[in-house]
């Protein structure tokens, strides 16, 4: 439960940092009201930031994993106890939660924005930091022996931006197409 409100502490900070920095707020927005109001020129360095704060929580998570694992290597030759048999339990499933929390908040900024009047450039790094991070927590949510986590909540977000993207690319593309051949 820590680490769930950490995710949502952190995500929440992070955004309302970078609004604040732009625009006067009145009252304290949820976090999904303040993902409508970042700026397109706030989105990529936002999306580090965010980022960031999330991969330390995940590292954060994945020592206390690995400091658990060692303990119950070294038990496993005396025997382990109902309690930390428990204790594995909840830290194997907690790597899943974690990972779902995580996404579930990028996924929230990243469909919060509208990403069409990025440059190309802009896109692709912005494409290459999402796969990143789908990368990592598909290897964090696996570190206990499960399936990493399921199909990745992120790609019904990125298919969408993707899609946004490219047809206003496309259009635009176009219509400069006309316009030289005029």
């Amino acid at each position: 439960m820590l680490f769930t409100s950490a995710t949502h502490n952190i995500s929440w900070q992070v955004v309302y940092g970078h609004v604040c920095l732009m625009q006067a707020l009145r009252r304290r927005p949820t976090y999904l009201e303040l993902c409508g109001l970042i700026q397109s020129d706030s989105f990529l360095p936002c999306l580090t930031d965010l980022l960031r704060a999330l991969w330390a929580i995940l590292l954060s998570y994945y020592k206390l994993f690995c400091w658990h694992r060692d303990m119950w290597n070294e038990e496993d030759e005396a025997g382990c106890t109902a309690t930390m048999q428990y204790t594995k339990h909840k830290l194997e499933s907690g790597l899943i939660r974690i990972w779902q929390d995580v996404q579930s908040k990028v996924k929230q900024f990243v469909l919060g924005s509208d990403l069409s009047q990025f440059s190309i450039d802009s896109f692709l790094h912005f494409l290459d930091l999402i796969h990143k991070l789908i990368t990592v927590g598909h290897e964090f949510a696996s570190v206990g022996g499960g399936d990493g986590g399921g199909p990745p909540l992120l790609q019904d977000s990125l298919v969408t931006q993707c899609s946004n993207y490219f047809s206003t690319y496309h259009s635009s593309r176009l219509e400069e197409l006309a316009t030289h051949l005029d």
